[in-house]
């Protein structure tokens, strides 16, 4: 069809009720055959797309939308995809009826190959203004979600630089969707890609919203529908997604504790399922914070009628006891075993005694810690009960508490001096049953390895008992296998060759094949377990000589009966140090050890190989992963690491592939970061295994930093050297240290020249901390012969203009030499303090000083400072403090701007406040005179302007469309200084100082109350942010602690804010409030306790 003709076959369309399917498969292979292109399409079809009739311009827009469908993903150059998003853009806002073949038109087009650069960023914005989803019919919403996931899918980075209007127009779309099929596509689907991919910047709290709506999942489905979505499918689709972000962990657990206190038990049973999904999801900290409060809710369904809310209840306890850090483990568990006590203590109800004493052992079962309170506590009155009445319920249960701790934690409980019986006691009660009972076999088949000489030849007789009188338990055969592996020479001594001489005086004929069956079921008992092992025929094998063999790689025969267990072949890589491996016939520590070492010489390996290792992606950045993965494992364990990298040279081969994979333009974050881990471990471990020799490490290091310097890189391949010098003591007095130390010097000019010139931050930010390791470590930098002399540095970096690269070279600067007690740091920290009388470059200055005050760890910030002085940070306060307030003294004397004054004030201010989080209590309480009104006025200034510049809370919310109308030429220099900086974090530092001072209680708060009344209630009120109105709401809290007759003039005033603020659309806030005003309503009727 030509181009002419177009024209004719549309117009005709225009009289026809419906339209030919061969229209479609006519116009594509025109379109393919280049007889016309799809912009010719579109200006033929404009009879229909403009015509008056809304039924004509919805057929317009669906053959267009159809014939896109059929095409291929690579037939539409990129001016052709441009025309059709900017028209179907626009099409958005014809009638509602079109609105289904324009969102057609948007699937097909939004995974064509050429789509532009720009066009999400062009597309969503006008969907997202023209597009209400929910008032769509179901399969539109549907659709929309299907767009959404295919772009998320297709290309990433073209949504991300849509930043947080992205993120609200997603939230906007999917909240209030009803329709069950469309929700189990969003919650398994496209909120789960969603929040995996994107930020949520300060929508978090209005994300979590949308999908805790749902919570519980309160559904009931169509009755005679086979294909039904049940309530269980929605619930279980939604649960991940509540716990997707760490940041949902100040959600999410507040609303399943206060679900959980629900009478319904579906609320019940997801609440549980939900809190013990938080307590391997969330952030320790987040845990450690709730794990009171969720026991507290939790404790009243501990025994509930309900056996799934009981069990609920216990995999939320175990998941507790099993994340919490030891010492808060251990308090927990202790309120657990309080609350339970009575019951297990007296016995009176035996059903309650086994069920609780059930409870403890398993919410314990993957807690060290906790494990051995339970092994203290039960322990003796398990053998109390046991001896009064033999029960095999208790034994069994006995039984649970050895297994767990010997063979799962490694609780070494003869060793246990808090244990109130004689362990032998123990070993002698199971010793007097085992005769007649196989729970107590089953005992003592997990203490085997707790037995000595003597009481492991009484079970041999056991042993030796049972075989004669065909004792053929499974506990008894599992019994006589397990000794048999651990001890195979005694079992020969004391079983094997008593039974033959006895077979030989007896009836030797039907007594061998006794033997037989014994022996075959150990044999059986390996091949099970290692499909490799094989058996044949030998006449003269004894019953504990070699009977299975295997072969090894090289196909040669090795013969075991009880030998190493060949490395699970079948399991990928990265299960094997997730998993708990099982391996019956040798320890785990060394099986784990042997399959490591397999790992990290095909990690270390440039070429494919069809080992083992086969589920392996073959590339650099996969295998660098799985060797962190590894040697993260051993962190503690330094002989082993060390065993790794004298074998395989660990260090060396990861340096090589670093070289060789990274370059300037084109290099992964997270790989480079990976490599510098593994070498500050293996470094770290090897100095640490070879004390008495530091010089080996030191020539290790020395050889492997030549490598580096020898290639003459001057990119971000200089950044692997800051592990090497991170583990190189250079105060040894050595030549070979000297020269060595001299060649780093020399090169370092090459690293600060880098630092300054490179547009990359990240190799910015690292080659400025390779130079402060240097800098902290090298000798005397006062002298003129050095290449480092402090005086040419600072002069250098004078003499460069402030932008972000010198801003963050200069702090990793300052702080290596304040940390190395330099005598000229007060020079250094004059540049930053005379940097903040300047409006402009103020907040680069605060940037500094957080680096400068933080602590930096090896595991977290992939390197240290080796010399330290003590009291650092107090030395940089009182530098700081001092000169600071001069600062803001000079300025507020100047007749000047008076925006610019309020800004410098603001951030020197800030400078001081930052670095009270770091400093001990006896610090700030010493200057709390001065720090008091600094604090004050801080808030004034970020309150009376910024505040006012966000809106509100909800309460009194401005309309954006309000916000966009401000005339930008009314707005002063500090407001649009206010409008680039966010200080979020600065406030809530702030009012967390508050919280403390007002908890002490001193006397100089009371001249302050009335500003802390205003600023306070004005917070609360009106910030933006959940966690800062919630602050605010904490401070009022604890001002009415301060002496009664200072705050009554004030009572009034703070009950009628509060009152505002109990229409919060959040509960959390509202929940703070009431307690709030609680405390103030009733500051007149409580006696003064002074």
């Amino acid at each position: 069809m030509s181009a002419s003709k177009l024209e004719d076959l549309f117009k005709s369309i225009e009289t026809d009720d419906t339209v030919d399917s061969s229209l479609y498969d006519e116009l594509k292979q025109g379109l393919i055959s280049r007889s016309y292109n799809i912009l010719e399409i579109v200006e033929n079809l404009g009879i229909l797309l403009v015509n008056k009739e809304s039924a004509l311009r919805k057929r317009g827009t669906e053959i267009l939308s159809k014939v896109l469908g059929m095409l291929d993903k690579t037939q539409l150059n990129e001016r052709e995809l441009e025309f059709l998003l900017a028209f179907y853009c626009d099409r958005l806002k014809d009638h509602h009826s079109i609105v289904p073949d324009i969102l057609l038109g948007f699937y097909n087009l939004s995974d064509m190959k050429h789509l532009p650069q720009d066009g999400y960023i062009k597309m969503f914005p006008a969907i997202f203004l023209n597009f209400n989803c929910q008032s769509q019919l179901i399969l539109d919403r549907k659709l929309f979600y299907e767009i959404l996931f295919k772009c998320m899918q297709h290309n990433l980075d073209g949504l991300k630089p849509m930043g947080p209007d992205f993120v609200y127009g997603v939230i906007q779309s999917i909240d209030g969707e009803r329709d069950p099929r469309n929700l189990i596509f969003l919650f398994t689907t496209l909120v789960p890609l969603f929040l995996k991919n994107f930020e949520m910047y300060h929508l978090n709290e209005e994300m979590f919203d949308i999908m805790a709506c749902y919570f519980p999942v309160d559904f009931r489905p169509k009755e005679n529908d086979p294909d039904a979505i049940s309530r269980e499918d929605l619930s279980n689709a939604l649960m991940p997604n509540l716990t997707a972000k760490p940041s949902f962990a100040e959600f999410a657990i507040p609303l399943a504790l206060e679900k959980l206190e629900s009478d319904l038990k579906v609320a019940k049973v997801d609440s549980l399922k939900l809190l013990t999904s938080s307590c391997y999801k969330f952030p320790v900290e987040k845990i450690t914070e709730s794990s009171k409060k969720i026991w507290n809710v939790a404790k009243n369904d501990s025994n509930a009628g309900d056996s799934d809310v009981r069990k609920g209840v216990v995999e939320l306890l175990h998941a507790l006891l099993t994340v919490l850090p030891d010492d808060e483990a251990s308090g927990l568990f202790q309120v657990i075993y309080n609350h339970v006590k009575y019951s297990i203590s007296t016995n009176i109800d035996k059903v309650l005694f086994v069920s609780n004493t059930n409870m403890l052992i398993t919410i314990s079962k993957d807690s060290k810690v906790c494990m051995k309170q339970v092994a203290i506590l039960l322990i003796p009155i398990l053998y109390n009960e046991i001896n009064k009445t033999y029960n095999d319920e208790y034994i069994q249960i006995l039984n649970e508490i050895l297994e767990i701790c010997s063979n799962n934690l490694d609780i070494r409980l003869s060793e246990l001096t808090e244990l109130s019986i004689a362990w032998n006691d123990l070993i002698e009660l199971y010793f007097k049953l085992c005769s007649t009972s196989d729970c107590c076999l089953c005992g003592l088949n997990s203490l085997h390895s707790y037995l000595d000489l003597e009481q492991r030849k009484s079970m041999y007789s056991i042993l030796y008992d049972g075989i004669k009188t065909n004792r053929e338990s499974k506990e008894f055969q599992a019994c006589l296998c397990t000794f048999a592996k651990h001890y195979q020479e005694e079992i020969v001594e004391n079983v094997i060759f008593p039974l033959k001489n006895e077979i030989v005086d007896q009836n030797k004929n039907k007594n061998e094949v006794q033997v037989d069956n014994i022996q075959n079921k150990i044999l059986e008992d390996l091949k099970q377990n290692d499909q490799t092992v094989y058996t044949k025929d030998e006449a003269d094998s004894e019953f504990m000589k070699p009977l299975a063999y295997r072969r090894d790689e090289a196909g040669e025969e090795v013969p075991i009966f009880v030998a190493i267990c060949p490395p699970a072949r079948q399991t990928p890589v990265e299960e094997l140090f997730i998993k708990n491996l099982y391996c019956p016939l040798i320890s785990l520590e060394s099986y784990l050890k042997d399959l490591s070492s397999d790992v990290i010489e095909y990690c270390l390996s440039q070429t494919s190989n069809d080992s083992c290792f086969r589920f392996c992606y073959q590339d650099c950045a996969t295998n660098i992963t799985y060797l962190k993965l590894i040697v993260d494992k051993y962190e503690e364990k330094y002989d082993v690491l060390s065993y790794f990298e004298k074998k395989f040279n660990v260090c060396q081969n990861v340096i090589k592939i670093f070289l060789k994979n990274v370059g300037n333009e084109a290099y992964s974050i997270s790989f480079v970061l990976d490599c510098i881990s593994i070498l500050n471990t293996i470094l770290s471990a090897f100095n640490k295994q070879d004390v008495s020799n530091k010089i080996s490490v030191i020539q290790k290091v020395i050889v492997l930093s030549r490598e580096i310097l020898e290639e003459d890189i001057n990119d971000v391949k200089l950044i692997i050297l800051i592990p090497l010098l991170n583990n190189v003591d250079f105060t040894t007095d050595e030549q070979q240290i000297k020269d060595f130390q001299t060649q780093i010097e020399h090169f370092s000019s090459t690293i600060l020249d880098t630092a300054i010139s490179t547009q990359d931050p990240f190799i910015n930010k690292y080659t400025s901390i390779l130079l402060a390791i240097i800098l902290n470590t090298v000798g005397d930098l006062n002298s003129n012969e050095s290449v480092l002399n402090t005086n040419s540095l600072q002069s250098k970096l004078l003499s460069l203009p402030y932008n972000e690269n010198v801003n963050t070279l200069h702090a990793y600067i300052t702080k290596s030499l304040i940390m190395k007690g330099h005598t000229n740091i007060e020079s250094m920290l004059q540049i930053l303090v005379d940097n903040l009388k300047s409006y402009q470059e103020g907040k680069r200055v605060i940037e500094s000083l957080k680096i400068l005050i933080r602590e930096d760890t090896v595991k977290k910030d992939h390197f240290e400072f080796k010399n330290v002085r003590f009291l650092y940070r107090q030395r940089l306060f009182s530098f700081c403090l001092n000169n600071l307030l001069k600062n803001v003294s000079s300025t507020t004397k100047l007749q000047t701007d008076g925006d610019k004054n309020k800004i410098v004030k603001l951030n020197n201010y800030l400078a001081i406040l930052i670095q009270l989080k770091h400093l001990p209590n006896q610090i700030i309480i010493a200057h709390v005179k001065t720090l008091l009104p600094i604090m004050i006025e801080c808030l004034t200034l970020i309150c009376d302007t910024q505040l006012d510049k966000k809106g509100t809370n909800g309460i009194n919310e401005t309309s954006p469309d309000m916000i966009e109308e401000d005339n930008p030429d009314t707005n002063t220099e500090l407001d649009t200084y206010y409008d680039t900086h966010n200080f979020d974090e600065e406030l809530q530092n702030l009012l967390g100082l508050f919280v403390e001072f007002l908890k002490s209680k001193m006397e100089i708060l009371h001249e302050y109350v009335n500003s802390f009344v205003d600023k306070f209630l004005y917070i609360a009120q009106n910030h933006s942010s959940l966690n800062l109105r919630i602050a605010a709401l904490q401070c009022l809290h604890y001002l009415s602690d301060l002496n009664i007759v200072v705050l009554m003039p004030f009572k009034n005033k703070v009950l009628e804010g509060l009152k505002l603020v109990l229409d919060d659309k959040k509960r959390l806030v509202r929940k703070q409030v009431v307690v709030t005003i609680d405390k103030w309503y009733i500051l007149d009727s409580v006696e003064d306790s002074n």
